[in-house]
């Protein structure tokens, strides 16, 4: 991951919400087409690191997933859903801090 690269998420909105207050600024509700909007985002030259719930995971093509797998740059990362997490997988700041990195006080 160079320097400038930016990390992105794409979620349910309380995923996206709780990465937006760890300072994501690259956010995308997979209310709708999550497979176009992570092409998208596989497109870009300035996205190091693309996160995604396990639900928005699991609902995408197998196009969009043999991409993901195939993928050096960006870095994909996968966290529970809310509804995993509500099942014991742990806290909103586990998952940053496992994710990015950044602890949340």
């Amino acid at each position: 991951m160079e320097a400038n690269d930016r990390i992105a998420v794409v979620g349910s909105e309380d995923t996206v919400t709780g990465f937006s207050l760890a300072g994501v600024a690259e956010r995308i509700v997979a209310d709708g087409d999550a497979d176009a909007a992570i092409t998208g985002l596989m497109e870009r030259h300035d996205i190091g690191i693309i996160i995604i719930d396990e639900e928005t995971m699991a609902g995408l093509g197998y196009k969009t997933k043999k991409l993901l797998a195939d993928s050096a740059k960006p870095v994909i990362i996968t966290v529970p859903s809310k509804k995993a997490a509500a099942q014991g997988e742990g806290s909103i700041q586990e998952l940053v801090k496992r994710a990015i990195g950044i602890e949340l006080k």
